[in-house]
């Protein structure tokens, strides 16, 4: 009989634990969740601007419209775009990391298993409470 009331609590506390990584967890996806929407509000601010400049260039390269005087600020354009362009796939790939962090991926080559994001954490730390639960009643 006291071995079972100390199993008893042994569980609810436990239950309290696995509680207590759920919020820790939940609030960890929605900061993840947070930093990915700065990126990506930094994203389209940065698509836009290239898309600003790929317009500009393609009228400046218009045969007879470019000077002499021009093709220095020509240069200088272009190399702005290489740099734009490497900045918006550098956060196309974080807003992916972020992605597969949250949501988690599908078995690849690289990762056989996958990888469990933090959505499937939660399911299964809910998952699991349902059961402490449903074990605490039985004993």
């Amino acid at each position: 009989m006291l071995e079972r009331l100390k199993q008893k609590r042994y569980f609810k506390r436990k239950l309290q634990a696995v509680q207590c990584a759920i919020y820790d967890l939940e609030f960890k996806r929605f900061k993840t969740l947070e930093i990915r929407e700065g990126i990506r509000k930094e994203y389209d601010q940065l698509r836009s601007r290239l898309e600003i400049l790929s317009t500009q260039i393609k009228a400046e390269s218009e045969p007879g419209k470019m000077k002499d005087t021009d093709k220095d600020n020509f240069g200088r354009l272009e190399d702005q775009k290489v740099l734009l362009e490497k900045d918006v796939e550098k956060m196309k790939n974080q807003m992916a990391g972020l992605d597969i962090e949250v949501h988690g991926s599908k078995p690849v080559p690289d990762l056989p298993e996958g990888h469990n994001g933090q959505t499937q954490q939660l399911d299964g730390l809910r998952e699991l409470v349902s059961m402490i639960r449903e074990y605490i009643k039985v004993i």
